[in-house]
């Protein structure tokens, strides 16, 4: 096997560029076998679209196995570690937020929270063959455009990519609405909540705070959220600052202090017995472990 097919797709992979430093494309098509415990922090949006093989990966310390056809969708700062994977087919769609803002499209979209910046759930969709050769007719369009640029190149590469990005909301939002239809919810609740959590988690850590933001009591909101996830909102907000607590202290150099002062703790003391209680292990123990 030589060196390049003995490298996770991941890191190495046949790349096709848009002409554009924000936007490129991968492919496999090689039996391929990553060496384990590889990992990164993402910096940038990353659509891993699995189409035959096997992997073990951990998103953010959580352990996702794959077996089947899915896409992960990948934020950045995200954690991202490999423990074994062997990819057949895969493609690889990468994008900076200076092409394509999430946040900015997240009315056209509707894909922040559910897909991106969603920590709380592992962001991958399961396909189906019908919806898997749906999907394909516009990422080929997107790779037409990228192997032969016309007019209004880049116009057009971000319509595609809107497309792409629509129709997976559209295949995750049909397979999920039975379920919410039978326990009576609003669809986009959670993922409202969630994009409150996820702009405001360093300097709100309350129930009150998210409900006054949602016009609600806390009392409302913990029974709305936990009819959906079974989870009350404290839950929620305690492990999004412990997620951010845990890839300051593995992939930065700053210090415990300014990690609880980031995190809106005023007593580096109290973060560390929050995190301790959390996490069974000290900050710095965590650190020196990890």
């Amino acid at each position: 096997m030589t060196e390049s097919t003995a490298q996770s797709f991941v890191f190495k992979y046949d790349q096709l560029k848009a002409g554009l430093p924000d936007l490129s494309l991968g492919e496999v098509f090689l039996n391929q076998e990553s060496p384990v415990n590889q990992s990164e922090i993402i910096n940038q949006f990353r659509i891993l679209w699995i189409r035959e093989g096997s992997a073990k990966y951990q998103i953010d310390f959580k352990k996702f196995e794959v077996d089947k056809e899915i896409i992960l969708f990948l934020s950045p700062g995200q954690v991202f570690q490999i423990e074994t994977e062997h990819i057949k087919k895969a493609n690889i769609l990468s994008f900076q937020k200076d092409f394509y803002c999430i946040e900015m499209h997240d009315s056209e979209v509707s894909c922040n929270g559910l897909f991106f910046f969603n920590i709380y759930n592992l962001p991958y969709l399961s396909l189906l063959p019908e919806e898997s050769a749906e999907l394909r007719v516009v990422y080929n369009q997107l790779k037409k455009e990228i192997q032969n640029p016309g007019a209004v190149h880049s116009d057009l590469l971000k319509t595609y990519l809107k497309l792409f990005l629509i129709q997976t909301v559209r295949i995750r939002k049909e397979k999920q609405s039975q379920q919410f239809v039978m326990i009576g919810v609003d669809n986009d609740f959670y993922r409202e909540f969630s994009q409150l959590v996820e702009k405001n988690y360093r300097q709100k850590h309350a129930v009150a705070d998210y409900a006054d933001l949602l016009n609600l009591t806390p009392k409302a909101l913990t029974k709305k959220l936990q009819k959906i996830t079974n989870v009350s909102p404290s839950i929620v907000i305690q492990e999004r600052v412990l997620l951010e607590a845990k890839r300051e202290l593995i992939y930065s150099n700053k210090s415990i202090k300014e990690i609880a002062f980031g995190l809106g703790f005023s007593d580096p003391a109290y973060f560390s017995r929050f995190f301790t209680k959390h996490t069974t292990e000290s900050p710095l123990s965590f650190r020196e472990n990890h």
